[in-house]
């Protein structure tokens, strides 16, 4: 990106003005070089060794300490590996902010640049810099008149360890989220479902869409595709096998406004690719317009259960090959940590029309 003079992009230029603002220093203010240091008289590969173990904010930090630390902090190899280390505790990865799309596309941005549009932490910096905006935005928007959004949630996530996330969220008494109404079925019985109430208000619909009933969901032996409720196996002209939804889900589905994949991050990786062929059978844009978006749940039983790390599970599911907004979000049935956050996301992408 270049001296730090020249470092006004949206993304990095901003986390270094908020530092700056919040340190009370000027941009280009950078402190003279002291020769005498004994830091400075080390082998450059020992400097980038050392600045290797600080975080992505101390980083931008010691940017005004002096000339030379502020070029070797805009190493390029050095935020790479800053980011392969940090992207494996990212809780949520979006569409917008997943370091392989860059990557993918080969982008001319810099590994700096891509870590502070994608870091979680830097968004959140970004959002309470915004505050006063933010709060008043949420102000007019309480005025206006608010669709309530229809959510349709399927997945294996709701058939394995973490089926109780379903319980968790309708049945059993939790602040964040309150029953306010029943939604009937309309596509020969597809599509029943509860009204919802947030802390803030927001209003949606969700609809829970199994595979197949319970007795036949524990049944480990079946494959998913077996006796399945939503999806049907077919075959095409030249004899190969597809797999289609069904016609009473499909028109269910062309009413949502937005989806929920639920995953059971508490396997492994190779266990959570096995079905993504379910993930986008259902979401496929032969059926449904692409800016209704997805929301991947990627859920573990308790807090401290072992578990896919998110951009493994982005991984896993090819979520770039999505041509529809989706986030992959970190959630926790015990305490439902995550699964608000990540619903406000969903149905504010849905509002954006």
């Amino acid at each position: 990106m270049g001296d730090i003079d020249s470092d006004v992009c949206i993304v990095s230029g901003g986390l270094q003005q908020y530092l700056n603002k919040k340190q009370g220093q000027r941009p280009g203010n950078v402190q003279q070089e002291n020769d005498d240091s004994p830091f400075n008289a080390l082998p450059i590969n020992i400097k980038l060794k050392i600045f290797g173990f600080l975080d992505a904010k101390s980083l931008c930090q010691i940017t005004r300490v002096c000339k030379s630390w502020c070029e070797i902090c805009e190493d390029n190899l050095l935020w790479k590996e800053i980011l392969l280390r940090d992207v494996k505790k990212w809780k949520r990865i979006s569409h917008t902010t997943n370091p392989a799309l860059y990557q993918e596309v080969e982008s001319d941005w810099s590994n700096k640049q891509i870590y502070l549009r994608c870091s979680p932490e830097v968004n959140h910096l970004m959002h309470q810099e915004n505050v006063i905006f933010n709060g008043l935005t949420s102000v007019l928007r309480y005025f206006l008149p608010r669709k309530v959004s229809k959510i349709a949630m399927f997945g294996p996530g709701l058939e394995s360890d973490t089926s109780g996330l379903v319980r968790k969220m309708l049945y059993e008494d939790n602040n964040q989220l309150n029953r306010v109404g029943v939604v009937p079925g309309r596509f020969d019985g597809v599509g029943s479902g509860w009204c919802l109430k947030m802390q803030n208000g927001q209003l949606f619909q969700l609809s829970v869409l199994y595979s197949a009933s319970k007795k036949i969901r524990m049944d480990k032996s079946l494959n998913r595709l077996q006796k399945n409720n939503l999806l049907e196996l077919k075959q095409d002209e030249k004899g190969e096998q597809l797999v289609e939804v069904k016609p009473a889900v499909r028109d269910f589905l062309g009413t949502v406004d937005a989806f929920v994949y639920v995953v059971d991050a508490s396997g492994t990786a190779e266990a959570i690719a096995e079905d993504k062929a379910e993930m986008f059978t259902m979401v496929s844009e032969r059926w449904f317009a692409t800016h209704v978006p997805i929301l991947v749940m990627s859920c573990t039983p308790e807090a401290n259960s072992s578990r896919v790390a998110c951009v493994d599970v982005v991984q896993a599911l090819q979520m770039s090959q999505l041509s529809r907004p989706w986030q992959v979000h970190d959630c926790v049935v015990s305490s439902l940590d995550g699964v608000v956050d990540s619903i406000q996301w969903l149905i504010e992408q849905s509002l954006r029309r």
